[in-house]
């Protein structure tokens, strides 16, 4: 990475700076900003110049340690760009490597800064480096909500029926193909694919799903929960 950027760096610089072009209607001051950085979980946290998500201190906005991740319900001590940025001076005018790393350990940070600094100079570190959504929401979420709607809310004969209409009978938008049966291929869903059913779940679900294709139990349950039970003005 750092061989990438010492090469595009000083283009990319130039493009954040703007150029003029000429164009039809004369020449134009074109700007290029970068808002923000993308890329999927390890390499969001080299992004930001933190270790992965795998050390003690593996959240980039937070201190939770990897002890903590289950309690989503307490507040941690967040990180902050300056704060950051304090702490990499710091630990660069450390002369040893090996206390540079040890150092760092103690706040999640990798030993050198990141890369992309010195191209995006004014961006804030930690902000402009955000969750890769589709990793967290359909590979992880869509996908354990599908999980769990087969595995725990429908009934046996309407896991087939449910199947049955998604692979072949449901309309979808123009382009989509059917999704192969949850029942037998979900763990070969793609990304794309997860993403697909969260789009259509709702309304399949709305236009389909009734009392009696939901587990006595899961149904129970929900109709004894005051905020699951929908206000009979909107099933009208």
């Amino acid at each position: 990475m750092d061989d990438v950027v010492s090469t595009i760096g000083p283009s990319l610089r130039a493009l954040d700076e703007g150029q003029e072009l000429a164009l039809p209607t004369g020449k134009t001051l074109v700007c290029a900003f970068t808002m923000a950085y993308t890329g999927d979980m390890p390499q969001q946290q080299s992004n930001a110049g933190m270790l992965h998500q795998s050390a003690t201190f593996g959240c980039r906005a937070c201190y939770a340690t990897d002890q903590d991740r289950g309690q989503l319900s307490t507040g941690w001590e967040l990180k902050y760009h300056y704060e950051n940025e304090r702490i990499h001076q710091y630990m660069i005018s450390i002369p040893s490597k090996i206390n540079r790393a040890e150092f760092g350990r103690q706040y999640g940070m990798a030993a050198e800064p990141a890369a992309l600094q010195k191209i995006s100079l004014a961006l804030d570190i930690i902000m402009s480096r955000p969750g890769d959504p589709a990793h967290s929401e359909f590979n992880c979420i869509t996908n354990m909500l599908h999980e769990l709607l087969l595995a725990e809310i429908l009934a046996a004969s309407a896991k087939l029926q449910y199947a049955k209409i998604l692979r072949e009978e449901f309309p979808l938008p123009p382009g989509w193909g059917y999704l192969r049966s949850p029942l037998h291929y979900l763990g070969t869903y793609s990304l794309s694919k997860h993403a697909r059913w969260s789009v259509i779940a709702p309304i399949f679900m709305r236009v389909w799903l009734q009392d009696e294709y939901i587990q006595p139990e899961f149904l129970k349950a929900m109709q004894e929960e005051p905020r699951l039970v929908m206000p009979k003005q909107f099933l009208k």
